[in-house]
């Protein structure tokens, strides 16, 4: 469901993607830099797609793999803000909380009594729920890699002084190969073990290598993103502020 979904808008969603400067603020919703929409123009999906996702039987949706649109339906929502004025379609508004509804898999009838600045403040501390959950999270992301993958956690800490060493706000990650293992692992600034992994791909198998430079990491309002390679594919590594793992996904 979530590639039928992913093929019939990448076209509209690319073309958002490189549009220009971000929106005024009127109404705050944090996290939108981690998703990569929040420097997007005015987004609006037209009202014949979004009745084509309302046919979408998202009981169906077992393993959350629409979660995807939710940013782009935040997005969308802020601009019904009262102090916005920017959007007035209530068709559209309605249509956009029932998408948001239904992919949650949550009954929002009680807000109907209330006023859209309610609903919004509701819908917005609902979305806040779900990125600071780890089985929600990777699902909200757009992407067409494969995972989310997570490793093997391992007991054994290999000699990571031996590794590459990247020195990171948090502390320090560390890439070390041995016994056909490629292992990652990182320590906080105090030089606490928080976690080694050995890094697996589909079905489990090992990956036989990783390249990565400290050009490639980015932070954001979730934490960091670290792009790396291995099988000559991309692998997006997802870090907490702090250093903790929290998924990766490595590109087919």
């Amino acid at each position: 469901m979530r590639h039928h979904i992913l093929i019939a808008f990448i076209s509209l969603i690319l073309e958002l993607s490189a549009s220009g400067q971000a929106k005024p603020n009127c109404f705050e919703i944090k996290y939108l830099d981690f998703f990569g929409v929040e420097k997007m123009d005015t987004l609006k999906w037209p009202a014949s797609e979004l009745d084509q996702l309302l046919l979408t039987d998202f009981t169906k949706d077992v393993e959350r793999r629409t979660n995807f649109l939710i940013p782009f339906i935040l997005l969308q929502l802020k601009d019904y803000y009262p102090t916005c004025s920017k959007q007035v379609d209530t068709s559209t508004y309605r249509k956009l909380t029932q998408l948001y509804s239904e992919i949650r898999q949550q009954d929002f009838s009680k807000l109907s009594g209330q006023s859209i600045s309610a609903q919004l403040e509701f819908i917005k501390e609902d979305f806040y729920e779900q990125v600071q959950n780890d089985s929600l999270l990777p699902f909200m992301s757009y992407t067409f890699d494969d995972g989310p993958f997570y490793g093997q956690l391992s007991k054994y800490i290999p000699n990571y002084k031996k590794g590459q060493s990247y020195k990171m706000d948090f502390g320090s990650l560390f890439i070390t190969k041995y016994s056909g293992k490629v292992f990652i692992t990182v320590l906080s600034n105090q030089g606490n073990h928080l976690w080694t992994r050995i890094m697996t791909g589909n079905s489990n198998r090992l990956l036989p290598e990783i390249s990565f430079s400290e050009n490639d990491i980015s932070k954001t309002s979730l934490g960091y993103q670290l792009r790396m390679f291995s099988d000559g594919e991309v692998l997006n590594l997802y870090l907490k502020s702090n250093g903790e793992f929290r998924y990766y996904f490595h590109s087919w």
